[in-house]
């Protein structure tokens, strides 16, 4: 049935309206359902189902999931870290991209007032918007995505690039059929009456916040992608919404409130809330130590009649702002401490931007105000959080593995002593229920030199006295020597070094934990860790199951992903379970 010549207009614009709406709830009912099938019921099988037939079936299609999206490994000539090549991204990337085009001239053969090719360029205007409250959600502060679906941090940050280099294709294509319209029509007037000049504006913001993104401006200078990444999205989305007509405005008005709300939310309600509730009213102790900034911040938990704050989870994340530093700019930082230590600490590596900017600042306070090199300086910060760590219980597992390097340690030490405070706990009250009678912790922690320890100093002392009574293996693999260490002490570098009273733990003469805790001055490479874990439990001839978690710079968790991926379909094999915290700018 054809439609009349009249309505066509009205039609047009309903269908356009609906289609982009019908996008944004074809990502929502994805993400609810990879949810819930992925996220939300490995939670609850793991914790309630850790044997039976449903449990097995389960964990067989998470195997498989795991293989569909498993890694090849390319070795690249003259480059020292080969590369990690995921097929599935590219599936993913490929049918986004038919839906997008499916959807960009499905029923528009009946509207016939004007040529099909300017009515599909209308069309691909509103699909393209129809992922912007897609497009904007992703980059919440507040956990929507990775609550609902168990992300990691990158993998939302993934999704996000890429789908906002997929909209200003879009974009490129429906000022590119639109142009051509008015200019055969001759009509070129039309090209400069003011709602195309504020859509050509948009465009051209939106082609300078998707290509100064790309990853060689981010790391040139991180501060500059902010302020630019910002601006331009924001100046855009206002041209943009000048420039839509009627319905079309809805999406770019949703996405735009949902980022406001939760950027007030954010940076203002939270922030105010655990300035309220710390003692010091986020006064931090500031220090540095060797090449890296330290940030202690007091943190009280307060609990009022509906809610708690001011405690966080192993492996969350806080936002940091330093006005002495940086007035507007906040940055995440993984809490390196546990909630239970009533104590915000952050471990931060200088590199460039905001951390050399504070590892400079300390140095200059502690010049004005004539302090050692060892003493902290206060300075007044804010903190919003926490955020992320959406990882599986690891007390249901029979051995856990923690790989992390440098800065990373600030993931895994209070993954690791948050497990061993509840397995000691668990232990004491003979609980057992949903956990292995008797678990396996590995703990490995790369650095640089020896001085390095001293970041993590009071962590580890916490982790050598849980370790004991407990089968805890704590390794921390030293990779480049210390000259002063070296020259002091011949110490053959392939030998392992026991911890002793006087370098990591003080000890009770009782205590057996430094037969647990040992220093390395090797590089094991992390495939003949993760493989002599998976070797222990094939060996005990029982069905199994290893959580992995990783956190350091990304060939080394690439890595151990693939190793993992390696390992899952050898015979006998575990359950293995892998999380690796990425931080790529």
């Amino acid at each position: 049935m054809s439609i009349p010549f009249n309505l066509q207009y009205f039609v047009e614009n309903e269908l356009n309206d609906r289609y982009a709406w019908m996008l944004t709830g074809i990502a929502a009912a994805i993400w609810i359902g990879y949810g819930l099938l992925m996220y939300w019921l490995q939670k609850y099988c793991r914790q309630k189902l850790r044997q039976g037939v449903v449990y097995r079936a389960y964990l067989q299609l998470q195997r498989l999931w795991h293989s569909f999206n498993g890694c090849i490994r390319l070795e690249v000539p003259l480059k020292r870290d080969p590369f990690y090549f995921q097929p599935s991204l590219v599936l993913l990337l490929f049918i986004y991209i038919i839906v997008n085009m499916r959807l960009c001239y499905v029923a528009t053969e009946e509207i016939d007032y004007e040529p099909r090719y300017y009515i599909v360029g209308k069309r691909v205007g509103k699909i393209s918007l129809g992922n912007l409250p897609v497009l904007l959600i992703l980059i919440t502060k507040n956990d929507v995505i990775a609550w609902l679906t168990g992300f990691s941090a990158d993998k939302i940050n993934l999704l996000h690039r890429w789908m906002g280099r997929c909209m200003w294709s879009m974009f490129v294509a429906h000022f590119c059929l639109t142009i051509t319209y008015w200019v055969r029509v001759g009509f070129p007037g039309m090209i400069t009456i003011p709602p195309q000049i504020f859509g050509m504006i948009g465009f051209g913001m939106m082609t300078i916040c998707t290509w100064l993104s790309m990853r060689f401006m981010r790391k040139w200078s991180y501060e500059f992608f902010l302020f630019n990444h910002g601006f331009a999205a924001g100046f855009g989305l206002l041209m943009v919404f000048f420039h839509s007509l009627g319905p079309g405005k809805g999406h770019i008005l949703f996405g735009v409130h949902l980022v406001a709300l939760d950027r007030v939310w954010a940076q203002m309600g939270r922030s105010l809330i655990n300035k309220y509730i710390s003692p010091t009213k986020c006064r931090a102790k500031v220090t540095t130590v060797e090449d890296a900034v330290i940030v202690n911040i007091p943190m009280e938990k307060k609990k009022w009649k509906f809610f708690s704050w001011g405690s966080w989870k192993a492996g969350q994340h806080y936002y940091l702002r330093v006005g002495r530093v940086r007035r507007i700019q906040w940055h995440p930082f993984t809490v390196a401490s546990v909630a239970s230590s009533g104590n915000i600490k952050m471990v931060m590596r200088k590199r460039g931007g905001f951390t050399k900017a504070l590892f400079n600042q300390v140095a200059k306070e502690r010049q004005k105000q004539n302090l050692g090199d060892d003493s902290h300086v206060e300075m007044k910060v804010m903190v919003h959080g926490p955020y992320g760590a959406r990882i599986q219980p690891l007390l249901s597992f029979d051995s856990v593995l923690f790989i992390s390097g440098g800065s990373g340690g600030s993931f895994t030490f209070p993954l690791a002593i948050d497990l061993l405070q509840t397995i000691a706990e668990r232990n004491e009250s003979q609980d057992f229920v949903g956990r292995p009678t008797e678990a396996r912790v590995t703990f490995i922690w790369y650095c640089r030199t020896e001085n390095h320890i001293e970041w993590y100093r009071d962590e580890l002392n916490l982790l050598g006295e849980l370790s004991q009574d407990l089968n805890v293996q704590i390794r921390v693999l030293v990779t480049r020597k210390s000259e002063t260490e070296f020259d002091r002490e011949d110490i053959d570098s392939s030998k392992k070094r026991i911890v002793d009273e006087t370098t990591i733990i003080k000890r009770s003469p009782s205590s057996n934990s430094a037969s647990r805790m040992s220093i390395e001055f090797e590089k094991t490479p992390t495939d003949e860790i993760v493989n002599s874990e998976v070797d222990a439990l094939i060996g005990s001839g029982m069905s199994k199951s290893l959580a992995v978690m990783g956190c350091g710079p990304l060939p080394m968790l690439e890595s151990i992903e693939y190793q993992c991926q390696q390992n899952r379909w050898r015979s006998g094999a575990p359950d293995i379970y892998s999380f690796m915290e990425k931080y790529v700018v």
